[in-house]
Parts: C-alpha cells; sequence; structure tokens
C-alpha cells in the first residue's frame, strides 16, 4: 500500500467512525454607535464547528508521525504501540563475513539495526488472514476476547 492509499484509507475510516476535528472561529467585533453618539463594542463569537478530515490533513499526520519516529530512532529511543507493535534499536554482534565472488573472508564491525516486534492485534490479523486462507489448520486454536475483537479494546 502506497501512501497516497493509506491516506485514503485512513480518511474513510475517520469519515467512517463521524471521527471529526474542531474548528475555532475568530469572534467578530462590531462598533454600534446610537443617535446620542454613545459608542459600544459587541463581540460575537460563532459556534465552533465539527468539520471533517481532509486527504490533507491525515497526509500531514501521518508526515509528522513519520518525522516524530525518525527522531526517536536518531536519539535512540524505543516507540510502543500497544497492540501495533514496538519498533527500536538493536546492536548487531561484530562477525566474518565471506564475499561470495572471491571467497576471501573480512570482518564486519558491530553496528546498530531497527528491529520491529509486532503487537499482539498485529500477530492476531495475521493469525486470522492465515485462517482465511486456509494456510492454518483448526486443530490451532483461535484465541479472541470475549467482544470478537482481535485487539481486547
Amino acid at each position: 500500500m502506497y501512501k497516497k492509499d493509506l491516506v485514503a484509507a485512513i480518511t474513510q475510516k475517520l469519515r467512517d467512525e463521524n471521527k471529526r476535528k474542531s474548528v475555532h472561529l475568530k469572534k467578530t467585533i462590531f462598533h454600534i454607535t446610537d443617535e446620542d453618539g454613545n459608542e459600544a463594542d459587541f463581540a460575537v463569537r460563532q459556534q465552533d464547528k465539527q468539520v471533517i478530515y481532509t486527504n490533507e490533513d491525515v497526509a500531514n499526520m501521518l508526515d509528522a508521525l513519520m518525522d516524530v519516529v525518525v527522531e526517536a530512532i536518531k536519539d535512540g529511543e524505543t516507540i510502543e504501540l500497544r497492540g501495533f507493535g514496538t519498533l527500536g534499536l538493536f546492536r548487531r554482534a561484530a562477525r566474518k563475513m565471506r564475499n561470495v565472488h572471491t571467497g576471501d573472508f573480512f570482518d564486519l564491525p558491530s553496528q546498530d539495526s531497527i528491529k520491529f516486534q509486532p503487537g499482539y492485534a498485529l500477530r492476531m490479523a495475521v493469525k486470522l488472514h492465515n485462517l482465511l486462507e486456509g494456510e492454518k489448520s483448526l486443530d490451532e486454536p483461535l484465541i479472541l476476547f470475549e467482544d470478537g475483537d482481535i485487539d481486547g479494546d
């Protein structure tokens, strides 16, 4: 799924669930003068509106999310989204490697790498996919929560 498709899917999901964002409107000030020359200012503020998210809003949120994740990884932090998964760094040990073309061995130094560990909801989604595709036998129990939800929320 490309970013454009992901943005469209998220926007549709927000619309289906009637998730809306608040739009705060500026107040309007009216200067009123009566026949006697008395002046008064009246401030009128319209009620805040609840509007639907646009594809541009969702794209901006995804861009911000990616920026935050990149900065967190640069700082060596671990990102944990309960039910979805954990993204973090791990240290690969130094090891000897072999060049397949020449057969020569060389040392590869230790380095940091990214590791993603899927959460429960993601693992259950894969089990459901496999079950629906017929790749898993029905001998292995599939544990769901009482409400039939796979993430337990």
